[in-house]
């Protein structure tokens, strides 16, 4: 056996829709082949969204990997494995192993510092896997919204506005994210810079009312075959204790700015603990898919 990894390109379409639609019946997903080679065409058009790599026994296909590429506000660039297969008469010789390992490599040549995965709870083979090679469950999911499902609100109430963040307003969001407790601090201008200086990475609004800033919402990209091409991460979300009312107008403004810039989904990292927030997401039409969120750390 002699395993190799390479470019998945346009011309290895044909080869990789048969894996995918097994991958989607073994997740217990739905399969749709027009919109799964649509995802796939962007992706592989696009090396900003992530990449795809074959897996081959020689010159034999027996697998696929896809890594998706993002960015959060706490740490820079990230990356998720969102999707992985292995041919069954493959399975049980360490190829999963060597993928993730592989991934790993290309995370740390990309920058990334932070390597994403989701598990169904139920696979219990396959967390135990990802636990015996560095990832760590920190008791979070996704809980995602299908923007094609929600209710589109552009504004919201008469008393609050949102105002796209701009250079000049830098210092006033770190001071904002020192507020919420936000996690990388120390970084805070420099990923509050990228974001807002770049497009591509995500959108940042400050949350005003009589004109005074009491909040900010920021949004970033990302790419994901289950979600059909672009999809989107609430990256944080925060609000004066005086605001606490515009919590909702301002979930909403963002799943609306994200319908306006083609997004497919919209996603919020959420710990199982917190019910209140839970309900809120809820509420807005997210859900939760039951399975862990782990994560490894890559670049210190």
């Amino acid at each position: 056996m002699q395993i190799i990894f390479t470019d998945a390109q346009i011309s290895d379409l044909d080869t990789l829709l048969p894996f995918a639609q097994k991958f989607n019946q073994e997740d217990h997903h739905p399969f749709d082949e027009v919109a799964v080679r649509a995802g796939l065409t962007g992706l592989l058009s696009d090396a900003a969204a992530g990449q795809a790599w074959l897996i081959r026994d020689g010159t034999e296909a027996v697998g696929y990997l896809v890594l998706t590429l993002g960015y959060r506000l706490a740490y820079g660039r990230y990356a998720f494995i969102d999707e992985i297969y292995v041919r069954p008469d493959y399975r049980s010789r360490g190829i999963g192993r060597r993928a993730i390992a592989f991934a790993e490599e290309m995370c740390r040549t990309l920058g990334v510092k932070a390597l994403h995965l989701e598990v169904e709870r139920e696979n219990t083979k396959a967390r135990s896997l990802y636990l015996a090679v560095g990832f760590r469950d920190y008791n979070h999911y996704l809980m995602t919204c299908w923007l094609a499902d929600a209710q589109s609100h552009s504004s919201g109430p008469a008393e609050v506005a949102f105002k796209p963040a701009q250079n000049s307003d830098i210092e006033l969001l770190v001071g904002l994210r020192q507020e919420a407790g936000a996690e990388g601090q120390a970084n805070s201008r420099t990923s509050l810079g990228q974001v807002v200086g770049d497009n591509g990475l995500g959108r940042i609004w400050l949350v005003e009312t009589l004109d005074q800033p009491v909040g900010y919402v920021a949004v970033t990209f990302s790419y994901s075959l289950e979600f059909h091409g672009r999809d989107a991460l609430l990256d944080e979300l925060y609000l004066r204790p005086s605001a606490q009312a515009f919590d909702r107008p301002s979930l909403r403004f963002a799943q609306a700015q994200c319908q306006v810039l083609g997004v497919n989904a919209l996603h919020v990292e959420m710990e199982r603990t917190n019910a209140p927030a839970q309900s809120l997401y809820r509420a807005a039409g997210f859900a939760d898919d039951d399975s862990y969120l782990m994560t490894k750390w890559l670049l210190k």
